[in-house]
């Protein structure tokens, strides 16, 4: 996920003090720090350990490399980048088990066991459980009657004792059921920073053409996000 800050110059200013190419990296810094900004927006009420560390991690995988002197790429090299900013139509996540680590049935059906972490009674960064379903498992007791066939059923617990973590676990398979990913909507983050990019050069460039020409620098005034 990668978008350009160029500038079209003929001939290109000449020298590391052009203030054409002092605008552009400027603007690459900009473009760095605002879509930072926007990710953390965007994410702001996000929750769990998992999501947090994808926002994270989205927002340290922002790479700022220049081309030449007038160009300059800002990429966003995280996997996720291009799915969060077009967005994901509902698919069956069965689809996804052969892409990564899995497993083969006796029945020759590839597999996956897929961990969820709850919480303890009013967690907020996981899932909470119920506190009875707490209680039980706490002790090492199976979970209430009422919670058998429910997503509580077969919690355990692991870990030290005060360091202890609370899972389930699920079988993706091949012939599995309710697997359906609904899907999200498109957050067009990296569209939101070239606008900003593009306010900001319109207000700069102009500027920085007649700072060189004064200068003596011969420069063209075009210059375009891609």
């Amino acid at each position: 996920m990668m978008f350009r800050v160029t500038a079209e110059s003929s001939p290109a200013p000449t020298g590391d003090g052009s203030a054409v190419r002092v605008a552009l990296q400027q603007a690459a810094a900009f473009a760095l720090s605002e879509w930072q900004r926007q990710a953390s927006a965007a994410f702001k009420h996000a929750t769990g350990t998992y999501t947090k560390s994808v926002i994270k991690t989205y927002a340290d995988s922002i790479v700022v490399s220049q081309v030449d002197g007038n160009t300059w790429d800002i990429t966003n090299v995280a996997p996720y980048a291009l799915p969060l900013e077009t967005g994901v139509q509902p698919f069956d996540m069965k689809s996804t088990i052969t892409k990564g680590k899995h497993k083969v049935s006796a029945s020759g059906k590839a597999y996956r066991v897929i961990p969820f972490r709850h919480g303890g009674p009013g967690a907020v960064t996981l899932p909470p459980m119920p506190k009875d379903v707490y209680a039980a498992v706490k002790m090492g007791a199976p979970i209430p009657p009422e919670y058998v066939g429910t997503k509580y059923e077969g919690m355990v617990k692991v870990g030290a004792p005060r360091h202890s973590q609370y899972f389930t676990f699920r079988v993706l398979s091949e012939d599995g059921t309710g697997w359906e990913h609904p899907g999200f909507e498109a957050f067009h983050l990296a569209e939101k920073v070239a606008e900003k990019v593009k306010t900001m050069l319109a207000q700069t460039i102009g500027a920085a053409v007649v700072l060189d020409i004064v200068g003596g620098s011969e420069t063209g005034i075009p210059f375009y996000l891609a």
